[in-house]
This record gives structure tokens, sequence and C-alpha cells, in this order.
């Protein structure tokens, strides 16, 4: 315990929390946690969905690629239209692609109250 609360006090974690539930599930090292507070566990699932996304390896993904995976992978659970404000939502820059850390802050926002459970089944859920 003590460990944990020095590298809290070391660390300065985005999300100290989540910091503390990640230490005591996977151990200090898939523990750390990015500038937008995801533990290097949850950055690496999520960037498996960016990479799943990303069909031309170009390191971005634009509409077309998102469209993609969405028609493979169950597109029916949101809207053509849905789909586009989404995709707005993480295009900060407006370049019309969304880079990997334009990816990570959307979803940092969006995983952050979720446990590794729900966390896990979200993954899951978009891979399938």
């Amino acid at each position: 315990m003590a460990d944990m609360v020095q590298e809290i006090v070391v660390a300065k974690p985005v999300s100290p929390v989540q910091f503390m539930i990640d230490y005591l599930a996977v151990g200090s090292s898939l523990c750390q946690q990015d500038k937008y507070g995801l533990s290097m566990m949850r950055r690496a699932r999520l960037m498996k969905i960016f990479k799943a996304w990303d069909k031309n390896q170009d390191k971005t993904v634009d509409l077309k690629e998102l469209r993609a995976f969405t028609r493979k992978h169950g597109g029916n659970a949101v809207t053509q239209d849905e789909l586009k404000d989404i995709f707005m939502d993480m295009d900060e820059s407006g370049d019309s692609k969304v880079d990997e850390d334009e990816f990570l802050k959307f979803f940092s926002l969006s995983v952050k109250r979720m446990d590794d459970d729900e966390f896990e089944q979200m993954i899951q859920d978009m891979l399938q």
C-alpha cells in the first residue's frame, strides 16, 4: 500500500482513483497514466481499436475508414449522420482525419468512469 501511495505522489496521475484501481488490478507498470489519464493497459487496448479503424495504416482515420469499420462490425448501432457527428467530435483539428492523439483524447473522456469489466466489454463489442 505504501508503494502505491508513493507512486501516486511521484507520478501525479490525472485520475488518482483509476490509478489505484489499476495498480491493484494489474500492477504498477501497466497502471501508469498518459496525459489523458489512460493507464498503459487501457491505452494499449484502445490502440487496437484505432489500428483496426486505420485500414491504410497512415496513423490517421478518416470518415470513410470509420464507416467501413462500422459496416463490417454491426453498423446498425448508429446512423450515418450520428457516425459523422461522432467523427467530427473526435476530429478536433478539423482536418477530416482523426490522429492517435485525438482518438485517445476522445475515448479517455468516455472510458474515465468505466470499471475494467465495462471497459473490456466495450473493447470486445467494438472488435466483434
